[in-house]
């Protein structure tokens, strides 16, 4: 397959509106806050209450993951205020700063699998469960996880983009603290602490680990692997066809499993590890 050949395929995935990722990112959030009254008043149980609120901060990564390649609206724009929008808002009840997770989430595109540079490697690991520990662990007082000093080393708006975060993080934990202390602490755990750990585990596990796995090639068509998940994909949130996002960042996440389709010819000839895929 020639680079013409190629460059014809994924433009036929490239633009659009993604009304997708825009419903799922603010239409989410709207039903997580939602389900505070709801579960209050005892319109829904808080279990069920729960349950919904663990499958919302599993998923919400996605529309700001999107925002963070631009794929909603590219910079100078005029809708790029909503791309930033959704990527702000999509992702804070995992009280995940967004420009800094962009911020870091380029560098990881740029240096995958590099064990110096690659800000997901904390996440290699041998099994799923090991992966998930090192998840977990970085959440934990005194493990840097992604945020590893000498991640945005390079970088001119490092001090912004850290301070944006001690305030997004820090308005989210007060808020947390002042709901519970205002009488909605079974809430705050049902509807927002538990479904949070769960889900910073799940999003990384997911995410970052398993399309890498197990993180020791780099290179253009060797640093990210297709795999078969045995819960599906959508389970697996689109990650078995994270290789083409890796390649072209610019084709939306629904729309990668199509032209994985139509690139696979491509990919084998490279030597890519797909899998089975």
């Amino acid at each position: 397959m020639s680079i013409s050949e190629e460059r014809a395929i994924v433009q036929k995935y490239i633009g659009g509106f993604p009304w997708l990722m825009v419903i799922w990112g603010l239409g989410g959030f709207l039903l997580w806050v939602a389900l505070w009254p709801l579960a209050y008043t005892g319109q829904i149980p808080l279990w069920l209450g729960s349950i919904v609120a663990t499958v919302i901060l599993s998923a919400c990564y996605l529309p700001t993951h999107e925002a963070q390649h631009g794929n909603i609206s590219r910079p100078n724009t005029p809708l790029r205020w909503f791309n930033e929008l959704v990527g702000h808002v999509s992702v804070f009840p995992l009280i995940f700063p967004y420009r800094l997770h962009r911020a870091i989430h380029l560098k990881h595109h740029a240096h995958s699998n590099d064990v110096e540079r690659d800000p997901d490697i904390y996440m290699k690991a041998d099994t799923i469960w090991g992966a998930a520990k090192n998840a977990w662990l970085s959440k934990q007082p005194g493990h840097a996880g992604s945020l590893a000093d000498n991640v945005l080393e390079d970088s001119p708006n490092k001090d912004r983009l850290v301070l944006e975060a001690i305030l997004v993080t820090r308005l989210a934990w007060i808020l947390m603290a002042l709901l519970a202390w205002s009488g909605f602490a079974l809430e705050v755990l049902m509807l927002w602490w538990i479904p949070r750990q769960v889900a910073g585990i799940y999003t990384p596990v997911t995410l970052s680990w398993a399309p890498h796995h197990p993180m020791k090639e780099t290179g253009r068509y060797h640093d990210t692997r297709g795999w078969k998940s045995p819960v599906g994909t959508i389970l697996s949130s689109g990650m078995e066809y994270h290789l083409v996002h890796h390649l072209f960042p610019s084709i939306p996440l629904n729309k990668t499993p199509a032209a994985y389709r139509e690139l696979k010819p491509l990919l084998e000839a490279e030597g890519a590890s797909l899998n089975g895929l």
